[in-house]
């Protein structure tokens, strides 16, 4: 049995939260987000420091055919190089998988931000939103009951950027190893797709009833379990309730490739359920270490990040765009 641990907050994390308590402006409506002109350097960081490649919406040769002068990509007009992307992916030796941002048709101000993953035959939004780019069954993302990682109105840009940070370091090890695809039949025997994250993403997550859900859709072999929060209680499906229901679809289907897919996937999920557990509690207490009367993860975290991205150090952003040269239909745009 693993020992447990007990974690302290770093320097800069203890500063922070000493400075914001519950009188700070944070709370108070004034908050700190990150802006468009802003993402292109905290790409190229995270491609310095992780050799991961994210790419901001309207950095391939099509994004610049399809742009307007003054403006950035349409929501159409992100989809259409998603997959143009995607298509690069297919038969290139190096990345097997990128992420992308969508802006919100800007290059300059401070709106709505998005990220996916795309890989060589798959499209993965890591979290979901309320007003989201993507609307498509072929789609992996988490559904958690109608909850969401972000809380507050600013932070969908800080999650973006730690979402494909983390799932895409180390060769992508959380994304392959900590997480899973699922594909399954829903109750109106439509297909869906589906993302479970890893435990250390979730560190990130303003809600403790987003991250309660999917730890209970995990956790438990019945079919639905009840989920405690604020004083209300969620009945909740879980992982094993979702493939059994979509097993018995799959037979009436004929579907014998997912019924397959689904008996491994069954044989492997309790060394899988074990590993995450553990891996969350840890993460878990990363978080709780961040709570106030708000959890200040996200905003400690658009700290840092607003300080890498106006910190006057040389561009990387050719050697980023270069590594985006390697893929057959990138063009670098310096």
């Amino acid at each position: 049995m693993a020992e447990s641990r007990e974690y302290k907050l770093s320097q800069s994390k203890h500063a922070f939260m000493t400075q914001h308590g519950p009188d700070s402006k944070i709370k108070k409506g004034s908050p700190v987000q990150l802006s468009a002109t802003e993402l292109p350097k905290l790409a190229d960081h995270y491609f310095k420091k992780h050799k991961i490649l994210i790419l901001i919406n309207g950095e391939t040769d099509l994004g610049v055919k399809l742009i307007r002068e003054g403006l950035c990509l349409t929501e159409e007009q992100c989809v259409e190089e998603i997959y143009y992307i995607q298509k690069s992916l297919a038969t290139h030796e190096g990345f097997k998988a990128v992420g992308y941002v969508l802006t919100s048709n800007t290059t300059q101000d401070s709106r709505h931000f998005e990220a996916v993953i795309i890989t060589q035959d798959k499209i993965i939004k890591p979290a979901t939103w309320d007003r989201s780019y993507i609307q498509s069954e072929l789609v992996y993302e988490p559904r958690a009951h109608g909850a969401m990682p972000q809380a507050g109105r600013f932070e969908c840009g800080t999650l973006s950027f730690l979402y494909l940070k983390e799932l895409l370091k180390e060769n992508a090890k959380q994304l392959t190893q900590e997480s899973f695809l699922l594909d399954y039949y829903d109750r109106s025997d439509n297909p869906k797709r589906f993302f479970f994250p890893s435990p250390e993403v979730l560190r990130y997550s303003q809600s403790s009833l987003y991250n309660k859900f999917l730890v209970a859709m995990l956790m438990h072999d019945e079919a639905e379990v009840e989920v405690a929060h604020a004083g209300e209680t969620y009945s909740v499906k879980t992982i094993k309730k979702m493939i059994d229901r979509s097993m018995v679809i799959a037979r009436v289907n004929g579907n014998n490739n997912l019924i397959v897919r689904h008996k491994v996937f069954l044989a492997s999920l309790p060394a899988f359920r074990a590993k995450w557990l553990a891996a969350y509690e840890a993460s878990n207490q990363k978080r709780e270490l961040m709570q106030s009367d708000v959890n200040l993860y996200l905003a400690c975290c658009t700290h840092r990040m607003r300080a890498i991205a106006n910190k006057p150090v040389p561009s990387m952003t050719a050697e980023r765009l270069a590594a985006m040269e390697t893929l057959p239909v990138m063009s670098m745009r310096i």
